[in-house]
């Protein structure tokens, strides 16, 4: 194993790192995301080294940004519902700002919408990437949520990811248009219910 992964899993070495990384420059940064590239996801769920992880994120370039998404893509779930690696994911994705990014997104997580929206840990990676997600590329996450509209606009976390979609899709009429016709046809249950009277407010 890499020293330099090793160092990340301590209290002492993740501390040491994170502050290499604000001071780093791109080429060191390119070679210790190059060093880590295969513990990526282990070093995603590790209680020390996913805090060096969010600073490295927040220091990277876009084309950085996406080695380390293509790098976690195959294990993507599984940290987003992960108490320690949902943190890592949501500052990762929260900082999302091109094409390419979208794209691995819309393949890492298109399948697992529904079910991240409803997870305790995994609807706040969901949250993060409808605000990051570009307004073109939303349809990936807005379909099975619209599609499941009653199963997730009344459940506590679901909720809270349906608010941040009418947001994000205040301006696309069509979209808009569809959430309020759901609304409508589902008034009575939402009203009635403790997170669906949310929706109607939103």
């Amino acid at each position: 194993m890499d020293k330099i992964v090793q160092l990340a899993r301590t209290y002492r070495g993740s501390k040491v790192l994170q502050d290499f990384v604000i001071k780093a420059n791109k080429v060191e940064l390119d070679k210790m995301i190059s060093r880590m590239a295969n513990n990526m996801i282990e070093l995603m769920l590790d209680p020390y080294a996913n805090y060096m992880i969010q600073i490295l994120a927040k220091h990277c370039q876009p084309e950085q940004r996406l080695v380390l998404l293509q790098k976690i893509a195959p294990a993507m779930y599984r940290i987003a519902c992960d108490k320690k690696g949902t943190y890592a994911l949501q500052t990762i994705v929260s900082l999302i700002s091109t094409h390419p990014e979208d794209i691995l997104m819309k393949q890492a997580l298109g399948n697992h919408v529904l079910e991240l929206s409803l997870d305790i840990q995994g609807n706040h990676v969901i949250q993060k990437l409808i605000n990051a997600v570009s307004v073109k590329n939303i349809e990936f996450i807005y379909q099975p949520l619209v599609d499941n509209f009653l199963e997730v606009a009344t459940h506590s976390s679901g909720s809270l990811v349906f608010k941040q979609l009418i947001m994000k899709v205040d301006k696309i009429m069509q979209m808009k248009t569809t959430i309020i016709h759901l609304v409508c046809h589902e008034m009575e249950n939402l009203v009635q219910d403790p997170y669906g009277n949310y929706v109607i407010q939103y």
